[in-house]
């Protein structure tokens, strides 16, 4: 028989992991955007480098599709609670984390590599243009590339990217609090002798 207090910390345990769930789901969708993002919009920010990437929006948008997923058969652990199924979650959850947080390395050693093939991506286009070598246009293209164009878009990408790299460490929490939870709940459910409480 299970106490009061039992029946109300399980139903608060599940309404979290519940709650938990849709947050990630919404997280997964917002990384599939913002990979999205990066393939049209911003692309001609970063095609300038000349460490330019295709795969980054890719992993992002794979990142995006695979959280989906996952949170899409977790809501099958919440129609009927099973132990199993909730110890597989909180695995598959943390390995979740793992990715992420490499997932947010991934993106910082990327915006450190676009911004360190600006100057020469930048160098590359001038040179291709064939503009003569006096003096005086070498020192307008260094003070354009100081004080214009390349310190502009350095500051756009480091921005854009910082954020991201915030988000998707941000993100990290959601399987972490999630895979707690989902143990807390098996727990719960293998006190109460194999059987699902009604709330």
């Amino acid at each position: 028989m299970y106490s009061s207090e039992n029946l109300v910390s399980y139903a608060c345990v599940r309404s979290l992991l519940i709650l938990f769930n849709i947050g990630f789901w919404l997280s997964g969708l917002s990384l599939i955007w913002i990979g999205a993002w990066l393939q049209t919009d911003f692309e001609n920010y970063l095609k300038i480098s000349e460490n330019y990437s295709e795969h980054a929006p890719g992993i992002l948008i794979i990142m995006g599709g695979i959280i989906i997923f996952v949170t899409s058969l977790t809501c099958s652990c919440f129609v009927k609670i099973r132990s199993s199924e909730l110890v597989v979650n909180g695995g598959v959850l943390i390995t979740l984390l793992f990715s992420l947080i490499s997932l947010s390395v991934y993106i910082n050693t990327y915006k450190d590599q676009v911004m360190n093939g600006i100057n020469d991506g930048i160098s590359k286009e001038i040179n291709n243009y064939n503009f003569s070598r006096s003096t005086n246009n070498d020192n307008l293209i260094d003070f354009v590339q100081k004080n214009g164009c390349a310190y502009k878009l350095k500051n756009v990408i480091n921005k854009h990217f910082t954020a991201l790299g915030i988000t998707t460490s941000a993100i990290a929490l959601f399987p972490f609090f999630g895979a707690v939870l989902s143990f807390g709940l098996s727990l719960m459910y293998n006190k109460g002798g194999g059987y699902e409480m009604i709330v």
